[in-house]
């Protein structure tokens, strides 16, 4: 009862809490609410395209976007405007989600081509919101003397999310089920994910931007009239010297490389085991509504026992619980591991990324974070192009073992041929799973080397971050997890992921 009230208390905000942030919880929660291709978009792709490996590659379009373009859309979201860049990304996600059934109908190679470029310019409309929202957000804060409520938020943020995902998996369900699958039906996921985004693109519009960096930069040019090159050139330097920074970066640059083909292999190993598509709806849901719930957990456990346990923890759950593929792996099995590391993951992010943002100073607040997504974009890259690499050596064998694109979302879910098998006689698909997420745990001993660097940091007096001044700042001190920001979008997602990342293992 004690652990079920102080959850309650946590899940809502308070006026001033409402008056400061409350936009920006409305704009993530309606884009997330009609974000209705969320739970299909990888398996839409899979069944689409004219090869398996090809479901991949417009993902990698995305995320090698994504690594050119990070730190520049950070600094220059430094230089001009956080706000400017977080609406011109949401537009841009908007018309390339939209395009997205307009280019898989296209013949041959110009399907690929056409995807491709969808899936770049989505990927570079979620760089832009990505850093610079965060730093947004946290400087709005920061000028209003309400540092106490940055993690507040950041949990908060994840919960709307949530609960907007709750939404847009009922509404795509129904929609699913009570009228007849077809190709314009489909398409009108896309669509609405589109119109999403504009939506929650006029409502941040009438969000005020504040800032809060020093008049002078380290050379003594003054920050606002500091060039590009000399931005992006700084952030890098003060990522470099931060070595507690550098390595939690690490650590989640190996989760985000784990995470990014691991998630997309789950549709793959539910539809080749005989899923009805329609059933990544429920399963969504279902994840959608812990993942409320998740990141509250994070944080009041994170305040208990400190962020970096924390986050050790829960990789070692998430590497044995996926240890049950050796022995198990029906459907049932599959489904209860991909809700489970959902959860997971929805712990792991919010307490990473909230302790990342302790240490980033101000005035380079979104081109440091971009510089963390730009690595979680190689690292998603690498382990697409992998999982690109698995499909593709089994691309005839997993075609024949899977569904036609109508059959998968009408229930006709029969599987004529076997799924082919690797390592171990694991079927590919949970091969994968099995691997990649296993991967993930060489994050831990990066973590481990991050704690231990910001203590010595903290003991001579370096730059080990830390939170001063604003109200309730004595008491925030006191906790191990001070400050947080939201790895969110306007999408809610942390992905620019294929899906939602952002900054973790689940984007």
């Amino acid at each position: 009862m004690k652990l079920a009230r102080r959850l309650a208390a946590m899940a809502w905000p308070g006026p001033d809490e409402r008056r400061l942030m409350g936009r920006f919880y409305v704009a993530i929660g309606l884009s997330r609410a009609l974000y209705l291709v969320f739970p299909f978009q990888f398996a839409y792709l899979y069944l689409a395209m004219d090869a398996p490996a090809w479901a991949v590659i417009p993902l990698m379009a995305a995320s090698a976007t994504s690594l050119a373009m990070q730190l520049p859309t950070g600094a220059l979201a430094d230089r001009w405007s956080r706000k400017a860049s977080v609406l011109l990304g949401g537009a841009l996600t908007a018309v390339a989600m939209a395009a997205v059934p307009w280019a898989v109908r296209l013949p041959g190679g110009w399907q690929l081509a056409m995807a491709s470029v969808a899936f770049s310019v989505s990927g570079l409309g979620e760089t832009m919101m990505a850093g610079a929202q965060e730093a947004w957000v946290v400087d709005n804060l920061h000028r209003s003397g309400r540092k106490d409520l940055v993690d507040a938020f950041f949990a908060r943020a994840f919960a709307v999310t949530a609960a907007g995902g709750v939404v847009s998996g009922a509404l795509a369900l129904v929609l699913l089920v009570t009228r007849p699958v077809d190709r314009g039906l489909l398409d009108l996921l896309w669509y609405a994910t589109g119109a999403g985004f504009v939506v929650a693109v006029g409502v941040a519009a009438g969000i005020r931007e504040e800032r809060v960096e020093p008049a002078t930069g380290p050379d003594g040019d003054p920050v606002a009239t500091t060039g590009l090159w000399r931005r992006m050139g700084a952030a890098v330097v003060a990522l470099v010297r931060r070595r507690s920074l550098l390595l939690l970066t690490v650590a989640v640059v190996i989760a985000a490389l784990s995470g990014a083909a691991a998630d997309e292999a789950f549709p793959v190993a539910l539809l080749t085991k005989g899923l009805d598509a329609r059933v990544l709806a429920p399963l969504g849901i279902a994840g959608d509504l812990l993942g409320a719930v998740a990141p509250v957990v994070g944080l009041m456990l994170a305040r208990r026992i400190g962020p970096e346990p924390l986050l050790t923890l829960t990789m070692v759950a998430i590497g044995l619980s996926v240890s049950v593929l050796f022995a198990w792996r029906s459907l049932g099995v599959v489904i209860v591991l991909f809700i489970l590391l959902g959860f997971l993951d929805q712990i792991w992010d919010p307490v990473s990324l909230a302790r990342m943002q302790d240490d980033i100073p101000s005035e380079h607040r979104a081109a440091m974070s971009s510089i963390v997504y730009q690595a979680n974009g190689l690292a998603q890259l690498v382990g697409l192009g992998l999982f690109a690499l698995l499909l593709g050596q089994h691309g005839a064998q997993l075609r024949d073992a899977t569904p036609d694109l109508i059959d998968a979302f009408s229930g006709h879910t029969h599987v004529n041929a076997a799924v082919p098998t690797g390592l171990l006689g694991l079927p590919v698909p949970d091969l994968a799973v099995l691997v990649f997420v296993l991967a993930g745990v060489a994050a831990i001993p990066f973590v481990v080397l991050s704690t231990r660097a910001r203590r010595r940091a903290g003991s001579t007096g370096g730059p080990a971050g830390g939170t001063t001044g604003g109200p309730g700042a004595t008491q925030r001190a006191e906790r191990p997890c001070r400050e947080m920001a939201p790895p969110l979008t306007l999408s809610g997602g942390q992905d620019g992921s294929a899906d939602d990342v952002d900054g973790g293992r689940r984007r």
